[in-house]
């Protein structure tokens, strides 16, 4: 059996109860539960605050060019047939 775990940012509009019946009816979902947890309100520690910081300086600083489009496990992470 696979568990998945989904974070939906639903707007005020959205009925959360609607999104539960949706799911519910999707082939082989077994249970739908929801919790409330406003992702603001966690607390980021030092460590997390430095990883986040790691990936932003990161993004955008590989060239394409750089990259070996003729290796197939490239083409085959990058979802190329």
């Amino acid at each position: 059996m696979t568990q998945m775990t989904i974070t939906l940012d639903l707007e005020d509009y959205v009925k959360p109860s609607e999104i539960k019946k949706l799911l519910k009816n999707i082939k082989g979902v077994i249970k739908v539960s929801n919790r409330n947890h406003s992702p603001s309100s966690r607390k980021q520690n030092a460590e997390d605050k430095e990883w986040l910081s790691m990936v932003d300086r990161l993004q955008n600083s590989v060239s394409p060019s750089d990259i070996d489009w003729g290796d197939e496990r490239t083409r085959y992470i990058m979802g190329e047939r």
